[in-house]
């Protein structure tokens, strides 16, 4: 134990001694190089890679001709035209192809929801309503063992390094999630007072309100647990279908394949200098984290371990410091069991080597080592207000 513990400190007095090689966690976490593929976020091309191929009916494309296939192909690539002549560009969905039944989702102006980044500007505006979250508001020179009770010394602006992003509702679909929230109290008395605890109620409810997440992720799980799988995992996907609408490519992971590397790939492309974070409090947030916890514990059930760890990094991405869905406690288990290996690349030309590794178990290894000086796990005692934070490679021990 001594020997491995030498070790460990040397190894660590080694890699503090270099300049870290991600500036930032998103960087590791939506890193090519370190595991990371756009094409494991797609639920078909999981279930087509976990069965074989096109056994898994992986849609129209699987049953159209060869030469329909091409050009249907060849017209994706260059952009469809409308039927004024105009030519239009399909938008890519890292989730999977939408269902044509599940129509377009409705704009910000249209009625639905959308998303902003709070600038400082517009945190000066809501100061009085909305900060930084904690412990992202907390200096970096912060002495673990002293009371933070004095918020004087906390930043009122995001650091440099962190852009903050928020759903905002539409005033449409705010009438719709204040009759979600009246449905949902049972405390009332009122006429139809916790109505949605009824399957029955819960269906009619999405029927008459398709495009409100919250309630088709809500009915997703209900099929999930009558074991109707197959009906929800289509409605989660929709559900998915709704936020990934909405999100600026800006907040998803990179769709350029960019990898430099030099350990930043992504670039401005994929925010690699930028943490892009979004506050689980805030409202209607938490039903993105819910929808992207959900689909990576679905995919994990259904054996597809790659789509699992994908979408958990890409969750854990967006909250790293406060992790409110627990990914860290699952993403060793998803990448020890992708078992996915490939062979080193080095430079920039991407030239690979004779060593093959498991990129899955690497993740984790550069996860604790290399990630250890970004991601903390951070703990306030509610009695004192003490603030106590360590890395992962320290835990249990404070």
């Amino acid at each position: 134990i001594q020997n491995g513990n030498d070790h460990h400190q040397s190894a660590h007095a080694s890699s503090s001694n270099s300049s870290p090689p991600h500036r930032t966690l998103r960087s590791l976490l939506l890193s090519k190089k370190h595991g990371f593929e756009l094409q494991d976020l797609d639920l078909d091309y999981a279930m087509r890679s976990l069965v074989g191929g096109a056994a898994a009916g992986g849609g129209v494309d699987d049953i159209l001709g060869d030469g329909q296939q091409q050009q249907q192909q060849h017209q994706r690539r260059r952009g469809g035209q409308n039927q004024r002549g105009r030519r239009t560009l399909a938008k890519k969905y890292l989730f999977g192809k939408p269902r044509t039944e599940w129509g377009k989702p409705p704009s910000y102006v249209g009625g639905g929801i959308g998303m902003k980044e709070l600038t400082e500007g517009i945190l000066e505006e809501e100061r009085h309503t909305w900060s930084i979250p904690w412990p992202y508001n907390l200096n970096d020179d912060v002495d673990n063992d002293n009371d933070n009770d004095n918020d004087n010394n906390n930043p009122k602006s995001p650091s440099s390094i962190q852009k903050w992003f928020t759903l905002t509702m539409s005033d449409t679909y705010q009438q719709q999630n204040y009759i979600y929230q009246e449905m949902l109290s049972s405390g009332n008395q009122q006429q139809g007072a916790g109505q949605l605890h009824d399957p029955n109620s819960l269906a009619m409810f999405v029927a008459d309100n398709p495009y409100f997440a919250e309630t088709i992720l809500q009915l997703a799980m209900v099929l999930y647990y009558i074991n109707d799988r197959g009906r929800g995992s289509d409605l989660l996907r929709r559900c998915m279908f709704l936020y990934e609408a909405t999100l600026p490519s800006n907040v998803l992971p990179n769709l350029n394949d960019d990898d430099n590397g030099d350990g930043e790939d992504g670039g401005n492309n994929n925010n690699g200098n930028h943490e892009v974070l979004i506050d689980f409090d805030r409202p209607p947030n938490a039903g993105l984290f819910s929808a992207l916890f959900r689909i990576m514990q679905t995919s994990g059930m259904s054996g597809c371990h790659e789509s699992a760890l994908a979408t958990g990094r890409f969750l854990l991405s967006l909250d790293p410091l406060r992790d409110p869905m627990g990914a860290l406690l699952i993403l060793d288990y998803y990448a020890l069991a992708s078992r996915r290996r490939r062979r080193t690349t080095t430079g920039k030309a991407g030239a690979t080597t004779g060593e093959e590794v498991e990129t899955g178990a690497k993740f984790v290894v550069d996860l604790v080592e290399t990630g250890g000086d970004m991601i903390k796990v951070h703990h306030r005692d509610p009695l004192t207000d003490r603030h106590h934070v360590c890395g992962l490679a320290d835990m249990p021990n404070w």
